[in-house]
């Protein structure tokens, strides 16, 4: 599972920023109505070929889990 927030700059395809500090591009469901900041966790498959414009390695997710930030 990957951890971490959506974050603009996307083309075609959402970008994701990971706890580590990595860019991935996303594709399959969609999670271009989460707010920046909420934490969220990935599950999905790394695509060989993608269909995104960004050199980053793009994930088909397939399973989204939110966890709000702390108050």
């Amino acid at each position: 599972m990957l951890r971490g927030v959506v974050v603009p700059g996307g083309v075609v395809c959402p970008l994701f920023r990971t706890e580590s500090g990595d860019l991935v591009s996303l594709t399959g469901l969609s999670v271009q109505g989460f707010a920046p900041g909420i934490l969220m966790g990935l599950q999905g498959r790394w695509e060989a070929q993608s269909v995104c414009m960004q050199a980053y390695p793009t994930l088909r997710v397939e399973h989204i889990s939110v966890k709000e930030p702390k108050r």
